[in-house]
């Protein structure tokens, strides 16, 4: 179709008012970047901080709304850096930032300019390498002095002049890495893998009596979270999300896929590393729910207050190579010596743990073979978890129930209770452990001791006790029958036949005894100091068994009441027996004669 000479007219007209137009915008794109990018300059050059700012690249985008810069570099002076490292000035914190890319999405250019309001959809920072530097404690000889304004970022409030209103609606961080470092020690401390973070709804609202300052508002906060690898301080151990989401307006955190594993491969050559003997832990959680959490509180005002945290799917497994030295100067605290101790106020109502597995794990010199327990379809619910003195005051005591399966077949129960308001830390405990062949504990009792169960069937424990943060004390009830264990030398392959006689004979068989006595044995135990809550509580029921098997060992006395009330239930047992004797006696005889009637009769009969 050939095109009339209006129509070739109308189109070329439209090609130069289009190229027209582009020409504009690109020159206008141009002209603004020049203005922008002499602003910051103008900004920068007028700054006396002790940081060298550079920018490669500024560039706008009046279709889009658009503001990029490329190439931002934030640099600390060589001579800051050495101050800091020596503790010569009050500053403890200092950074290195390299930003590929920093944008300002979607900005209303008219309203920006005319109106002095910025309205944008979102910032948007790429390929950013963020590393603070953290310095040593200033020497007392520093005098603390005030910085100056226009020197120091604050992180409460901003200050741009000629603004009447910013509003955001998203902040990016995409392809991002922050790292942590040690100046003093020259190591990292922590360090992040790619980075991809999303912040919603971070408002700026101005103050009423100064509107070019502006302060962040986080009321409608949201973030969001995707896979990332955390190097945590020390080096010894990464911690992998799989995603998180926190909702400030809800108050509610989530997080899908929690893993915390070693750096190290090889879990021994990790244990050797370290100076004395340490748990590691290896553990991944399906999923955790926190209820009523208030994220901006707990990072700006150091308090944390949370009604309920649900935890889903734990699997932790935790080695301790014992072949090394333990430290004798450490003094753990128990659970609510560590709330009352803890420095900022800590509130949580509920925490419940479900459908989780637990396996420990005990490496001893000399021996192949692992101390292994395990604690599988693991459930926890722990109450009133709190710091705070008025609630602590208030008598309400800190609970732990506890329910699983204990090396996999064994119904364990154990409830502890945590008075916080009191003076001498002392704690107390019950639970229970059910039916089980005796076997099942071999692998625990085999290569921490020795010994092995040869047969013997456990019917149930009982038990019940308290301690403080020195000694405990309480009563055990452990029930069983036909008990036989043999002890091995120490290759672990012969039998030591001498000690598993000796064993055997040291041991009762069972309990109730041979005259139906049930021993209740005696549970006690001088802490060691420098060990922490579970070897505690273990030591303790440790004793209550120990007590039970050993014919020498603690038992309850029985009192007068008991002792009488045993005596008639022996007697009344042998009158009983006696009894049936002389009925068995009787019937006999009126069966014999009977039966000698029987024969005279037919005698009779015959003649």
């Amino acid at each position: 179709m050939k095109l009339t000479k209006l129509q070739k007219r109308f189109l070329v007209i439209t090609g130069i008012i289009v190229g027209i137009l582009v020409i504009a915008v690109i020159a206008i794109n141009i002209f603004l970047a020049t203005v922008i990018r002499g602003k910051i300059d103008e900004a920068l050059n007028k700054s006396t901080t002790d940081y060298q700012i550079t920018i490669k690249r500024v560039g706008v985008n009046i279709l889009t709304g658009n503001l990029n810069i490329r190439g931002l570099k934030i640099i600390p002076d060589s001579s800051l850096i050495n101050d800091v490292k020596q503790g010569k000035t009050n500053l403890k914190f200092i950074q290195h930032s390299e930003i590929g890319l920093f944008r300002i999405a979607g900005v209303d250019l008219y309203k920006a300019i005319v109106l002095g309001e910025i309205y944008a959809r979102k910032i948007e920072i790429r390929k950013a390498n963020i590393r603070i530097d953290k310095g040593p404690k200033p020497s007392k000889t520093v005098e603390e002095t005030e910085t100056k304004n226009n020197d120091k970022i604050n992180l409460d409030s901003i200050y741009i002049k000629g603004l009447n209103k910013i509003n955001l609606h998203e902040i990016d961080l995409v392809n991002c890495k922050l790292e942590i470092f040690d100046l003093a020690k020259d190591e990292k401390l922590f360090s992040t893998g790619s980075l991809d973070l999303s912040l919603h709804s971070v408002d700026f609202v101005t103050y009423p009596d100064n509107p070019n300052v502006f302060r962040m508002e986080f009321s409608k906060f949201k973030a969001e979270l995707s896979t990332q690898s955390l190097m945590l301080p020390g080096g010894w151990y990464n911690l992998d999300i799989n995603k998180l989401y926190y909702n400030n307006a809800e108050n509610f955190l989530r997080i899908d896929g929690l893993g915390l594993h070693p750096t190290y491969k090889d879990k021994y050559k990790m244990a050797k590393a370290f100076k004395y003997t340490k748990e590691i832990v290896d553990l991944d959680i399906d999923k955790i729910f926190i209820q009523s959490f208030n994220l901006i509180d707990a990072t700006t005002k150091n308090m944390v207050f949370i009604d309920s945290i649900g935890i889903s799917g734990l699997n932790v497994a935790i080695l301790k190579d014992k072949r090394y030295p333990f430290n004798e100067t450490l003094r753990p605290k128990l659970p609510h010596q560590l709330l009352k101790h803890l420095g900022f106020p800590l509130y949580i109502k509920m925490i419940n743990l479900t459908g989780s597995n637990l396996v420990y794990q005990e490496k001893m010199k000399d021996i192949k073979e692992l101390m292994t327990a395990s604690l599988s379809d693991l459930n926890v619910n722990v109450q009133f978890v709190t710091s705070v003195k008025d609630s602590i005051r208030t008598g309400k005591r800190m609970k732990i129930k506890l329910k699983a399966n204990f090396m996999k077949k064994v119904p364990l129960k154990i409830d502890f209770v945590f008075p916080l308001n009191t003076v001498k830390d002392t704690f107390y405990f019950a639970g229970s452990l059910g039916a089980a062949n005796l076997k099942i504990f071999n692998q625990a009792a085999f290569p921490a001791i020795g010994m092995q169960f040869v047969k013997g069937h456990l019917e149930s424990v009982h038990f019940k006790g308290s301690a403080n943060d020195s000694v405990s004390s309480g009563q055990m009830t452990m029930l069983y029958k036909d008990l036989n264990a043999e002890v091995l030398k120490k290759d672990r392959i012969r039998k030591n036949k001498f000690l598993s006689w000796a064993a055997d004979a040291v041991s009762r068989s069972g309990n109730p005894g041979k005259k139906g006595k049930t021993r209740v044995a005696i549970m006690g135990f001088n802490r060691v100091m420098y060990k922490g809550f579970g070897n505690f509580v273990w030591k303790t029921l440790q004793t209550g068994i120990v007590n039970t098997v050993s014919p020498f060992g603690k038992t309850v006395k029985d009192d007068k009441a008991v002792k009488q009330k045993r005596k008639e239930q022996n007697q009344k047992q042998k009158t009983e027996k006696k009894t049936l004797k002389q009925t068995g006696k009787t019937q006999k005889q009126k069966e014999s004669s009977q039966k000698t009637k029987q024969k005279k009769k037919k005698k009779q009969k015959r003649k």
